[in-house]
């Protein structure tokens, strides 16, 4: 469990493209509301994880989906994350949590120009490992693409990095 803001730095190589993820995680503490706003806004991805044996963990994310939609670009890369999967006392289902990112795409489709800005649903367990690095290479990959077609579409906050040499 997360006390204050941990921080690290992930880098992974998608596509014969690295991709240097910073990875601010609050654990969802409202007491860093203020330092999370401003970091919405430079945000390339947002990351979502609720726990799957805590019904208002999965609620919460309602919450957080909204402050993403007032403070994020557009074009941000949205995953909602069921994390404990390795738990036997899920009570949260992948159906409900695939109905929650169903319905947020719906309700966002106006401001969704690109399948790349899509709310995208996940499953991992952080205790086990399991999915985890599947978890940043999709991330990655969605950043790529959401990046690819900010190009596209002459956004002047877009930037694609490339290092051959890593």
């Amino acid at each position: 469990s997360t006390i204050g803001v941990d921080f690290k730095i992930k880098t992974i190589k998608v596509n014969n493209k690295v991709v240097k993820m910073q990875i601010w995680d609050t654990a969802g503490q409202e007491r860093f509301r203020t330092i999370t706003n401003s970091y919405y806004k430079g945000a390339h991805a947002i990351l979502c994880v609720y726990d799957c044996t805590d019904r208002k963990s999965f609620e919460s994310i309602q919450h957080w989906m909204q402050e993403i939609d007032k403070y994020a670009k557009d074009n941000v890369v949205k995953v909602i994350i069921a994390n404990k999967i390795d738990r036997e006392d899920r009570v949260v289902s992948s159906d409900e949590g695939k109905e929650l990112v169903s319905n947020l795409n719906h309700l966002y489709k106006s401001k969704i120009s690109s399948d790349a800005y899509k709310v995208h649903y996940f499953e991992a367990s952080a205790k086990t490992g399991e999915k985890v690095e599947n978890l940043f290479a999709f991330c990655a990959e969605k950043i790529l693409y959401a990046q690819k077609i900010a190009v596209e579409e002459k956004d002047e906050n877009a930037k694609i990095l490339e290092h051959p040499e890593l």
